[in-house]
C-alpha cells in the first residue's frame, strides 16, 4: 500500500511537469500567432525605450527566470528525497519550502503582472526579505538533522535569485521610466498588456513548484502520522558532515 501511495504522488508530480510543458508551448505559440496577425494588421510603431527596456525585462523574467527557477525546484525536490527527508526533518521542513516558494514568487509576478511604481517596489522587497528570512530558519532547521549536499546547494543558489533578479529588473525599468519624464500611477493595479503567454508560464511554474512540495508535505505527514517534526526519541542527530557542505 506505501508503494502504491507514493508511486501514486509521483506519478502527480510528472503528471504536473508534463502539463506545465504543454501550458508553457500553447502560450509561447499563441503569443507567436498574436504578433503575426497584430503586425499584419497595424505597422509597428516604435515604442520609448524605457517602455522597451521594461517589456525586455519581463519577457526574461517569464521565458527565462521562472522555467529555471521550476526545474531548480524539482531538482531540489528529488536530492529532498534522496536526502530521506521524510524521516530527518520531516514534514515541518516541506512546509517550509512552500513557505518560500510563495515568498520567491512574489517579486516576479508583481514585476509581470503590476504596474511598476513605488508600492509594487515595495512589495517586490518584502517577499524578498521574508524569503531570506525564512531561508535561514529553514537552513538552521534543516542541517541539524540531515546532509545538505552541495547539488541541493547549487539549487538553492539558483532559487536565491528568482525573487532577487525581478526586483532589480523592476527598480531599473522605475528608474528608466522616472528619467524620461513618466510618473507612474501611485496605487498598486494590473497591467493592461499581461501577454497569455506569460500568464501561461506563471501557471507552469506554479504547477511544478506546488506540486513537488505537496507531495513532499503528504508524504513527510504520512511517515510521521501527521506529525510535523519526526519523532527523533531514542535516535541520534544526523549532522551534515563537512564533505557534504
Amino acid at each position: 500500500m506505501r508503494r502504491i501511495f507514493t508511486t501514486g504522488l509521483s506519478a502527480m508530480a510528472l503528471s504536473a511537469v508534463a502539463l506545465s510543458a504543454v501550458a508553457v508551448g500553447a502560450g509561447v505559440v499563441g503569443k507567436r500567432r498574436r504578433h503575426q496577425a497584430a503586425s499584419r494588421a497595424y505597422p509597428a510603431s516604435p515604442a520609448p525605450p524605457a517602455e522597451s527596456l521594461d517589456r525586455a525585462m519581463r519577457d526574461v523574467v517569464a521565458y527565462g527566470l521562472l522555467p529555471a527557477g521550476a526545474l531548480a525546484g524539482l531538482a531540489d525536490w528529488l536530492v529532498h528525497r534522496r536526502m530521506d527527508i521524510q524521516h530527518t526533518a520531516g514534514a515541518k521542513e516541506s512546509l517550509m519550502h512552500i513557505v518560500m516558494s510563495g515568498q520567491a514568487a512574489m517579486p516576479g509576478l508583481a514585476l509581470l503582472l503590476l504596474e511598476t511604481n513605488p508600492r509594487s517596489l515595495a512589495l517586490m522587497a518584502a517577499g524578498l526579505l521574508s524569503h531570506e528570512a525564512t531561508m535561514m530558519a529553514d537552513l538552521r532547521y534543516a542541517i541539524a538533522r540531515r546532509p545538505v549536499p552541495p547539488v541541493e546547494q547549487k539549487m538553492h543558489g539558483i532559487q536565491n535569485m528568482v525573487p532577487a533578479v525581478p526586483l532589480a529588473m523592476a527598480a531599473a525599468s522605475y528608474l528608466a521610466r522616472r528619467r524620461e519624464g513618466m510618473e507612474p500611477e501611485p496605487a498598486l493595479r494590473f497591467r493592461r498588456d499581461i501577454p497569455p503567454a506569460h500568464l501561461a508560464v506563471i501557471a507552469a511554474a506554479m504547477l511544478v513548484d506546488g506540486a513537488a512540495y505537496a507531495v513532499e508535505l503528504a508524504e513527510g505527514l504520512r511517515e510521521n502520522g501527521g506529525r510535523l517534526v519526526p519523532d527523533r526519541r531514542g535516535k541520534p542527530v544526523r549532522v551534515a558532515a563537512a564533505q557534504d557542505l
